[in-house]
């Protein structure tokens, strides 16, 4: 090799160490157990492992909350996913707050109205979320969860979106 062509290929090996460390690292963030199972059809599903940051999106939460939980399932249930998440910020009472969603459409204001109606206890949770790290503009997860007065689910909000179809209340 001449003087050139071996500075060279030094510059392109160290580039491709370096970008399989990136990559390394990327995959480490983006998933901390990256073989866990976090499709809750999968019979290796443990509910006991459920944590929100196992998920990419609001959407994908939302998927999976909607098999995990359901109306008319106790608080105390419920909480084992909502409030018992590795990541959790904890529940907070948000039953007499005027505002307890942000952000929101007139139809949703309408709708989360008449779910403030039906309800006794109204609790949003918050979740820390690991992909601050990649994205510094992502505040975490937020659910808000309505009950009855015998404390049983009626709704669960996700991103300002009414997980439950009304026909399942």
């Amino acid at each position: 090799m001449s003087g050139i062509s071996k500075s060279v290929f030094h510059a392109v090996l160290l580039t491709v160490i370096i970008m399989l460390i990136g990559g390394a690292f990327y995959i480490y963030a983006d998933s901390e157990n990256f073989w866990e199972v976090t499709d809750p059809l999968d019979p290796q599903f443990n509910p006991d492992d459920f944590a929100f940051n196992n998920y990419d999106n609001h959407d994908e939460l939302a998927e999976v909350l909607k098999i995990l939980i359901h109306p008319g399932m106790s608080r105390k249930e419920a909480e084992n996913f909502l409030d018992g998440s590795p990541d959790k910020r904890g529940g907070n009472d948000r039953t007499n707050d005027e505002h307890i969603l942000t952000g929101y459409t007139i139809r949703q204001k309408i709708d989360i109205e008449m779910l403030r109606a039906k309800s006794s206890k109204v609790v949003s949770y918050g979740f820390g979320g690991r992909r601050k790290l990649m994205n510094p503009l992502f505040g975490g997860w937020h659910v808000t969860a309505f009950y009855d007065e015998q404390d049983r689910i009626i709704q669960l909000v996700v991103r300002n979106e009414p997980l439950f179809d009304e026909g399942r209340l």
